[in-house]
């Protein structure tokens, strides 16, 4: 499901956000995609726990980081309808691409807590570092054979019109 629909669809999305913006805005960018949805995760877990103590707290945790992470085609849709500022706006979209990788971790030790028992939370913090880098990274390696083949496309004549 992941790598089907959601990876295409971030793509698509972080094709399009402007590079520049995603730059200066780096911090708060970061800072509410990982602060924001560990807090709603844990938040939400709890509030889950309240209202359904039957479940489990893990359980009710991994149910949260499940709906915790906003989706960057919903954001951009509902801001695209109501007038904001261009640094809110673009904080807004950055932070729901970059959300996924918190909501994964937050999910997959969840699950993992609900299975074995237990938690170790620096195993937490080096899996979402490492996921974080690799995803950039690959992220960067598919534009540069995405950019390297339409390089060689263009070369090749393909983007010449024929009237």
């Amino acid at each position: 499901f992941l790598l089907l629909f959601i990876a295409p669809l971030l793509f698509h999305d972080a094709w399009r956000f402007p590079k520049r913006e995603l730059w200066q805005l780096k911090a708060p960018i970061i800072a509410n995609a990982i602060i924001l949805v560990f807090l709603t995760v844990l938040g939400g877990g709890w509030l889950v726990h309240l209202l359904i103590p039957i479940l489990p707290l893990p359980v009710s945790i991994a149910l949260a980081a499940a709906l915790s992470p906003t989706d960057p085609v919903a954001v951009g849709t509902i801001l695209s309808r109501i007038k904001i500022p261009q640094n809110l706006l673009h904080v807004l979209m950055g932070e729901s691409l970059f959300n996924d990788a918190s909501g994964l971790v937050a999910f997959k030790y969840a699950v993992s807590a609900t299975m074995l028992g237990s938690f170790v939370l620096h195993d937490a913090f080096f899996n979402f570092i490492y996921i974080s880098l690799v995803g950039a990274l690959t992220g960067f390696i598919l534009i540069s054979i995405l950019d390297w083949g339409t390089e060689f496309i263009r070369k090749r004549g393909a983007g010449d019109e024929i009237l």
